[in-house]
């Protein structure tokens, strides 16, 4: 599966496209692990951006409960603990990390394009080269 996902991420860059990969990464091993086997897998160095999207414990229950595929509690409360002890950090890897606070719907689309751009100038790129 991984494998597949790593090789849709080359032909998305081979075709200049942006890539956005959404995944529950809340252990830092698993976010340090995909960020190398992506690096080692393609050819040219990339930025990827962290979107930290945060809200409570009793929120994400909630949410969870309105789900069709539901996850168990404890794996919501042991992800919800990983991500405590170890958020993303830019030492990861990444160009940014953008904490997104999901109890307060605070971010708008021009909030989040300015954090993208912000990125992309700050790289002297503007070629789609963040991730």
């Amino acid at each position: 599966m991984e494998a597949v996902l790593i090789s849709r991420i080359q032909e998305a860059l081979n075709a200049r496209q942006t890539v956005i990969y959404d995944a529950t990464n809340a252990q830092r091993t698993w976010r340090l692990k995909f960020l190398k086997k992506v690096a080692v897998a393609t050819e040219e160095p990339l930025q990827w951006m962290a979107w930290y999207l945060k809200a409570p414990i009793k929120i994400c229950k909630v949410w969870n409960q309105q789900r069709s595929r539901k996850v168990p509690t404890e794996v919501i409360e042991s992800m919800a603990q990983a991500l405590s002890e170890f958020p993303p950090h830019i030492a990861e890897g990444f160009a940014k990390v953008v904490e997104v606070d999901l109890s307060k719907n605070s971010l708008s689309l021009a909030d989040l394009k300015r954090e993208i751009d912000g990125v992309c100038y700050s790289s002297g790129s503007r070629n789609s080269s963040t991730y």
